[in-house]
């Protein structure tokens, strides 16, 4: 059974199934975190493979495509599926 959930009542959020397809349990939001320089930010699906930097981390490119990620995790059994859609970029 598909259901929309919300940040808010003003903020839709699109359409995910709530169900989870393990148990049938209740799939609650949420997210994943980088902790990076001492900041906590939150994590991106980049399209391409990798590319590492003069100092072995990895560089991004500004020509990616990029997406954040949203989880949802089941209550009963703690199956977890994630989504990377431009809609859960953090406000």
């Amino acid at each position: 059974m598909a259901a929309t959930q919300t940040d808010s009542p003003t903020t839709p959020m699109p359409q995910i199934d709530t169900c989870c397809p393990k148990c049938s349990g209740t799939m609650a939001r949420g997210y994943s975190i980088d902790r990076t320089n001492g900041a906590i930010l939150p994590t991106y699906w980049i399209s391409g493979l990798p590319k590492t930097g003069f100092l072995g981390g990895l560089i991004g490119s500004s020509t990616s495509k990029h997406f954040p990620i949203a989880g949802f995790r089941c209550e009963n059994c703690g199956y977890l599926e994630l989504y990377a859609r431009k809609e859960f970029k953090p406000k």
